[in-house]
């Protein structure tokens, strides 16, 4: 599995698995995670300028198949998610 930045490209795969966790977060009854529309695109955008987003390129696999993509922040200790 490769691990690269993530650069703008990857931002509608990328939002497409926060998409997909979130549905299978709230069908095993987690409903509080990423409420409110968290994390954003925006979000992700600004994680990608300041160098925190990686992607992960290989198989990842969900409930519904194998996804071709992963995503991670990587932070500082002295940095909150918001």
């Amino acid at each position: 599995m490769e691990t690269r930045p993530a650069v703008t490209g990857d931002i509608p795969r990328i939002m497409h698995l926060i998409d997909r966790a979130r549905e299978i977060m709230r069908s095993n009854g987690n409903m509080h995670q990423w409420n409110d529309g968290y994390p954003s695109v925006e979000a992700i955008e600004k994680d990608i300028r300041l160098g925190h987003g990686f992607s992960y390129c290989g198989l990842i696999y969900l409930e519904s198949g194998a996804e071709r993509l992963a995503y991670q922040l990587i932070l500082d200790k002295k940095e909150s998610l918001r």
